[in-house]
């Protein structure tokens, strides 16, 4: 790896909370799916000088230090070695500014993807307070496919209880509950534990972590009753804007959601745009997905809505191609939502950006982006994870000039030369790149963010865009 040039460890330096999913593969035990999460402290000059790693994968997590040392090029790329406990892992990263960065697990015998987040000193060691909207997914690792789970909802945390309102998919079928739960305080480094009951009985245990007063991640930490192992993680952040009406969900709104499809808990990828009038209706929009493997692309949408005072809208969406789906929403502001969709095909879950921007054109994409893409396609072996840096010219030339693969345990870094991509009004952007991919499609939230999915046969990946501030 080339990351020592114009070397700018400087960058990165503070506590930063991180989330990783990912799986094992070629050892002699220990092969599947896990996640992980914890903190990490960055000093600024290369090296990792405390922490704490949780690990998820048998029926109990696994808390260990860790330490490590790290380098950062120019261009924000850079390479971590973290080491937990008797355990070497290698990650490569790519920072969209110095409060974030994307990872990929850069190891002969593992791969995942990730993300870490600068924490906000006067938040750690303060017990979150307030409504919050979330959003969970989770799995079991034998019943990938049919045992997947997604909840999103709002809960109000007070001192250390907690209520709120909830809607779970599982197993392909919506439904509603109540819920109640109790929260210890994080610690000095802003983990603490969380623990949700829902009306039906089900219990979901999870440790969090503080990124700032507002925004909150989880980890699913606890085995279900009959040994089946849990995989999952979630978010929390802070609602604000209540009470809503219709008119809270007003202009256009990008969605992007992940989730099963019938054969894969990562079955189902989409992407697309949707326009609203505050009345109750989904006028126009534009939706690209690839379900199974199976692309659907550019299809035309609309629906309606009916939102709650407390946030929560149900949602139905149509399309001549795409046909119903079922959606609920939690808003989290009038510019933000977290979402599930349930259809014949699979269920979501995701998250819709207001987008702001619009007219857009080629000229909209302009400078220097950190990029990511996971998942799997057609080629030997499947599963791979992409992260580094493209280059936009603001006219119809993209090149991604410097970035990481890793395929299944065979690792690279590499350039892309340049290749020509186009902007619709509405922020549809089509591109195809030479080793990569044939068919790229992007919703831009804004000029500076964009996710996006790949439409190739047989392929089920996603990712985003993100524009740099480097200083």
């Amino acid at each position: 790896m080339s990351v020592s040039r114009g070397q700018s460890n400087a960058l990165l330096k503070g506590s930063y909370t991180y989330e990783m999913s990912g799986s094992f593969f070629g050892l002699g035990s220990g092969n599947g799916p896990f996640e992980r999460a914890g903190t990490l402290v960055a000093d600024g000059n290369g090296n990792i000088t405390g922490g704490s790693d949780d690990f998820v994968q048998g029926l109990n997590p696994v808390t260990t230090t860790i330490s490590g040392t790290y380098a950062v090029a120019s261009d924000g790329t850079g390479a971590m070695v973290l080491v937990v406990g008797s355990t070497q892992l290698e990650w490569v990263f790519t920072l969209t500014s110095s409060s974030q960065l994307t990872l990929v697990e850069f190891d002969s015998f593992a791969s995942g993807t990730g993300g870490a987040f600068l924490q906000n000193p006067a938040a750690l060691g303060q017990t979150p307070q307030g409504a919050f909207a979330f959003r969970t997914q989770s799995f079991q690792s034998d019943y990938a496919a049919q045992s997947a789970v997604s909840s999103v909802g709002s809960m109000n945390i007070n001192g250390s209880a907690i209520v709120g309102n909830e809607d779970v998919a599982r197993n392909g079928t919506l439904g509603s509950f109540t819920m109640t739960g109790s929260l210890i305080a994080p610690d000095s480094t802003g983990k603490g534990s969380m623990s949700l009951s829902d009306s039906e009985g089900v219990v979901d245990t999870f440790f969090y972590y503080v990124i700032d007063s507002s925004t909150i991640n989880l980890l699913e930490i606890a085995s279900n009753s009959t040994g089946e192992v849990n995989f999952g993680t979630g978010r929390l952040r802070s609602q604000t804007g209540t009470p809503f009406s219709n008119s809270s969900l007003q202009n256009q709104f990008v969605l992007f959601g992940t989730g099963s499809g019938q054969t894969s808990s990562f079955g189902a990828v989409s992407v697309g745009v949707f326009s609203s009038d505050g009345n109750g209706n989904i006028t126009d929009g534009s939706y690209d997905s690839v379900v199974n493997g199976v692309a659907l692309s550019d299809s035309a949408l609309s629906g309606s809505y009916t939102m709650g005072s407390n946030g929560r809208a149900t949602m139905t969406l149509t399309g001549p191609a795409a046909g119903t789906e079922t959606v609920v929403a939690w808003m989290v502001d009038s510019s933000f939502a977290f979402y599930l969709s349930v259809s014949s095909s699979g269920t979501q879950a995701g998250t819709f950006n207001q987008q702001d921007g619009s007219p857009f054109s080629n000229s909209s994409l302009n400078g220097q982006f950190v990029f990511s893409m996971y998942g799997y396609d057609n080629s030997t072996p499947a599963l791979v994870d992409r992260v580094g840096v493209a280059s936009f010219d603001g006219n119809t030339s993209l090149t991604l000039t410097n970035y990481f693969v890793n395929r299944g345990g065979v690792r690279s870094q590499t350039s892309a030369n340049a290749a020509t991509y186009n902007v619709s009004v509405n922020g549809r952007v089509t591109t195809s790149i030479n080793g990569v991919s044939n068919n790229i499609v992007m919703y831009l939230i804004s000029t500076g963010n964009a996710y996006l999915i790949v439409e190739d046969p047989n392929t089920q990946v996603a990712g985003g865009i993100t524009q740099q501030t480097l200083q």
